[in-house]
């Protein structure tokens, strides 16, 4: 069965944020079949983040963002103990990351803890 345009650049963007993540040393995988298997959820799975990715099949100059998009990650992150991420691509290989607020604020709280760490111990 061929696959089709949007299947392809849906494959690649999953490949590249799995990429990306092991390259700044996360644990990270593509999920296979994700969206096909009740136990395979999420399209990356990471040791921090559970992450739905969207591409356009073409380039693009806009995207909507469902909501339910973000309550599906929102839950499968839930379960697993993890960050929800949604990561979506004009279709042009670069890649955005939408997180909730909490999450986000979180994530710079402890980025701001680290760095004050950092410069005690400097």
């Amino acid at each position: 069965m061929a696959k089709s345009e949007g299947q392809v650049r849906s494959r690649k963007q999953e490949q590249r944020i799995t990429r990306s993540l092991k390259e700044i040393g996360m644990q990270a995988r593509t999920q296979m079949a994700s969206g096909s298997l009740w136990f395979a959820k999420s399209d990356v799975v990471s040791d921090l983040f559970q992450i739905e990715a969207k591409t356009r099949a073409k380039a693009s100059k806009t995207m909507s963002i469902k909501k339910e998009w973000m309550d599906k990650i929102g839950q499968e992150a839930f379960e697993e103990g993890k960050l929800p991420a949604l990561a979506f691509s004009f279709g042009d290989s670069t890649d955005y990351f939408v997180l909730k607020d909490q999450d986000f604020l979180a994530l710079i709280e402890e980025l701001i803890e680290l760095r004050k760490r950092g410069e005690q111990d400097a």
